[in-house]
């Protein structure tokens, strides 16, 4: 039954990009990533993906072609895959954390 509770504590952080750091979790085709964003994050382009997660620390600004939205340390984030909710994240601050539930797809092996 160990295999129910997860320790992101016996888990290293891995660089994901220049100020974004991972932790990751792999169980079939779901993952659960702990994520930091620190001063000076910025995506290459539009993400398209689904997210679901909750903010742990700190605040990020999520962009969208038409708005942005802040998240902060609390909050829940909730956005659908596809074009129309395409979206990159900026931190506010030093850094932001954030826990992510996600699906895996054929196409996105990696944590």
């Amino acid at each position: 039954m160990d295999h129910l509770v997860l320790s992101f504590t016996d888990v290293p952080w891995q660089q994901s990009g220049p100020h974004c750091r991972i932790k990751g979790i792999v169980r079939g085709q779901q993952q659960l990533r702990l994520v930091e964003f620190q001063r000076g994050f910025e995506e290459d382009g539009w993400c398209e993906k689904g997210h679901i997660g909750y903010v742990l620390e700190g605040t990020l600004d999520i962009e969208f072609p038409e708005q942005t939205v802040s998240a902060k340390a609390g909050d829940g984030v909730w956005i659908p895959a596809g074009y129309e909710t395409r979206h990159r994240a900026h931190v506010v601050g030093e850094s932001a954390q954030l826990i992510l539930f996600e699906n895996i797809t054929s196409d996105d092996q990696s944590i």
